[in-house]
Parts: C-alpha cells; sequence; structure tokens
C-alpha cells in the first residue's frame, strides 16, 4: 500500500511540473527583454547616444535597448526600409522627420498614440513648429522628435577681434542686410587677407541650406503642397531665382566663399578661416578643444522674415512582426527617458524638442545653445509629403550647377522646377 502511494504521489508531482505555466521563470532568470535600436549617428552624436542608452539600461531592469554598430549615412535608410519588410529590422530606429512621411506610406511605421498612452508619454510635449509635421493621415503620431538640428552661423572669435569686427562686449558688428552681410565679410578680407572669410562647400548640403534660408526669408513658399502622396509644385520661381543669385555672388562676383575649399570644417577650427556656416552638431565637436574660441549664432535675417533651414531626428518603432508587444513597450519607454533626458542629448549641439527641457535650469547652464535655440520658432521644415526627403537630392544637385558656374540661377531653377514636377509624376 505503501509503494503504491509513493507512486501516486509522483505521479501527481510529474502531473503538476509538466502543467506549470512554460516561462514561469523570473524575470531575473530570464533577463531583460532586448530592445534593438538602429542609428545613423557617428562622432559625438554617436557617443552621445551610446550615454544615454547606457543611462535607460542602467535605470531599470525589466529592458535593455542594444544598438548594434550604426551603417553609413548614405545607405541607412535602404537598410532600414529592406529589413522592416524582411520582419528583420530593428524595434526602435532613428529617422530625419523629414523621411517619416516616406515610411509611413509604406506602412512601415507604428503609431505611437496607444503605446505613449500606456507608458505616460506626452507626444504633444514637443515644441509646434516641429510637432505637426509628425501626424500622419490617419491623424496619429508616428515619431518622437527628440531634437531639432538647424543650419546656424559659427565664428572664430579671435579672428573677430583681430578684424575689428565686435564692439567693446563682444558682439558681432554686421548690418544685418543684404549689403551689410557682404560688407562685413569684405571688411574681414581687407583685414586678414590670408584668411578665409566665410568657409561653406561650394556643393552639397551645407550650401544647400543657406539657399534654403534666404529663400524663405525672401517670402518664398514650400516646394511640395503638404499633400502625402500627390503634392504640387509650389516653390515661387522668381524668389527661388532671386536667392539663388545672391547666393552665387557669394560664391562668384564677391568671392567672400572660396570655391573648391578642400576642408572647411578643418580650415575653421584650425584658425584659417572666419566663419562657418552648418548645422549644429559643429558646437558639441568644437567646444571639447579648450584652445579654439568661438561663438554660435543663428543665420541672420538679411530678408523680409527671419528663416533658416532645418530638420529634426526622431525615433520610430517599426511596423513588423518581429517587434513583439513586449519589445515595443520597451521601446515606447526609451522613447519617454529620452524625452525627459533631452539636456543631455543636446549637449551634441542640437536643441531640444521638448519645450520643457528648453526652459530648463539643465539646457540654459550649457554654454553656445542659448545663443541660437530660439531660432527653432524660424525653422524652415520640408513639406510633410513622401517626396520632401528624397527631392533634397535634386535641390541640391541642380544649385551646385549655379554656385559652379555651370549654370545661370535662371536655368538651374527652371531645371530644378522641371525634374521636381517630374518626382512627383
Amino acid at each position: 500500500m505503501k509503494k503504491i502511494v509513493n507512486i501516486i504521489l509522483i505521479c501527481n508531482l510529474l502531473v503538476l511540473t509538466s502543467c506549470a505555466p512554460q516561462g514561469s521563470e523570473s524575470s531575473a532568470e530570464k533577463g531583460p527583454i532586448e530592445v534593438e535600436m538602429w542609428s545613423l549617428f557617428t562622432g559625438g552624436d554617436l557617443a552621445y547616444m551610446e550615454s544615454l542608452i547606457d543611462g535607460f539600461n542602467n535605470s531599470q531592469e525589466k529592458y535593455e535597448v542594444v544598438m548594434p554598430a550604426p551603417s553609413a549615412a548614405d545607405d541607412y535608410y535602404t537598410k532600414v526600409v529592406t529589413s522592416v519588410a524582411a520582419n528583420r529590422g530593428p524595434d526602435i530606429a532613428i529617422s530625419h522627420a523629414s523621411k517619416i512621411p516616406e515610411l509611413f506610406n509604406q506602412g512601415l511605421t507604428k503609431d505611437l498614440n496607444e503605446l505613449a498612452e500606456s507608458a505616460d508619454l506626452d507626444l504633444t510635449e514637443v515644441n509646434e513648429n516641429i510637432l505637426e509635421t509628425l501626424k500622419m493621415e490617419d491623424d496619429k503620431y508616428h515619431a518622437l522628435a527628440i531634437d531639432t538640428h538647424p543650419t546656424v552661423m559659427y565664428f572664430n572669435t579671435d579672428l573677430l577681434e583681430e578684424a575689428d569686427l565686435v564692439d567693446e562686449e563682444g558682439n558681432i558688428e554686421m548690418e544685418k542686410t543684404p549689403e551689410g552681410f557682404i560688407d562685413f565679410f569684405e571688411k574681414a578680407q581687407e583685414e586678414l587677407p590670408d584668411i578665409v572669410p566665410a568657409a561653406v562647400p561650394s556643393s552639397g548640403y551645407d550650401v544647400f541650406t543657406i539657399w534654403w534660408a534666404f529663400y524663405f526669408q525672401m517670402g518664398g513658399t514650400p516646394i511640395y503642397s503638404d499633400d502625402l502622396r500627390e503634392p504640387e509644385v509650389t516653390m515661387d520661381k522668381d524668389i527661388a531665382i532671386e536667392a539663388a543669385e545672391y547666393v552665387r555672388r557669394l560664391f562668384q562676383d564677391e568671392e567672400v566663399i572660396p570655391l573648391n575649399l578642400t576642408d572647411p570644417y578643418e580650415q575653421f577650427q584650425t584658425n584659417r578661416a572666419l566663419s562657418l556656416i552648418t548645422g549644429v552638431w559643429g558646437t558639441g565637436v568644437w567646444e571639447t578643444d579648450e584652445e579654439f574660441n568661438f561663438k554660435a549664432m543663428p543665420v541672420p535675417q538679411l530678408f523680409e522674415k527671419p528663416a533658416t533651414y532645418g530638420d529634426s531626428h526622431t525615433l520610430f518603432i517599426p511596423n513588423q512582426g518581429s517587434t513583439t508587444d513586449e519589445k515595443a513597450a520597451g521601446a515606447v519607454e526609451f522613447m519617454k527617458y529620452l524625452h525627459e533626458n533631452e539636456a543631455e542629448w543636446s549637449q551634441a549641439g542640437h536643441i531640444p524638442a521638448n519645450d520643457e527641457v528648453i526652459d530648463s535650469e539643465e539646457f540654459n547652464d550649457l554654454p553656445y545653445r542659448s545663443d541660437y535655440a530660439e531660432v527653432v520658432e524660424d525653422v524652415e521644415q520640408p513639406s510633410g509629403t513622401i517626396y520632401s526627403n528624397m527631392s533634397i537630392d535634386t535641390i541640391m544637385r541642380n544649385l551646385d550647377e549655379i554656385w559652379n558656374g555651370r549654370e545661370t540661377p535662371e536655368d538651374g531653377i527652371d531645371n530644378l522646377e522641371k525634374e521636381l514636377d517630374e518626382l512627383v509624376k
């Protein structure tokens, strides 16, 4: 009888064991839920993002964000699109705001509204100038902006003083008019003949953003209408020509921006250029050099209204089966952490997208950023259409022909208008 009882007890134990729920181990035994993130960051941006990921991982035990080595910027989006389409993409990824409409149209983004609500993340705590670019036609947000990175001007303060271009308080003495801007750099040429007045590449992104800033300062209209899939070209051709002619003068007639500079950034940092016009990411790089003295300011308003070029880095959750509900929840928790810690991210030079962070003591204690933070209200971002991001290459290529003297502003903009129209047909 005793033997029978023992057999029954053993059988009961086996039944109970087999019925125990699979995966009932403690979370500590299973380890944190891994959330894979992709980015296109390099240099200082990459270092600051890695620091924020470490901060998030150390702040809780449920999730662990991991970020593989970033892809090259020129093939990053191709890799994201093909990987997500094949259900092998990241659980969270960086995208420029101007790219989100295109990713949404391809069905590659999750809407964030419900996920954010469950994490107590307010998606509307973002500067209004950025916010509406991230709301898609389903009236839901598909990305969270973490910054604005506008085009600004940098000046070597030692050279400014040497050329007597600042007042007693160190303020730059520049008449903010089209001719005053040129006069400022001509004076620099006279005082410092061996120094480049304005170091800007004569092709590509930086000079495109200068044209963009002046085009909108002159009252230019958006390049495209905001229709997601079937926009019209709404560029003001006459103003586009006028802005192109002004920038062309800086290269060709006044020669305050030399053509074909080999490395404008290196020339600026080695005291061989008075100024540089580029994105705010330069701040986080140059401030680490204790012997290099510089200041930053918005692109000056030379025409009717303040305006500059800018885009935003955003976080989005790819719409794919491999991103489980648990991973998506972890992704949005990381979004919330980054949203609340944008002051740390702004150490890379960017302007926080979170207005509360812009007003915070932590952000305002950082040097340089407050000199251009207000420009976020004047940023003219690309239109909310699937063609906005891809059209930038078209614009740059046609403008490069003008800066380098191969096309007149009239012919160059005429060609640009035709190509923009063909792009959306």
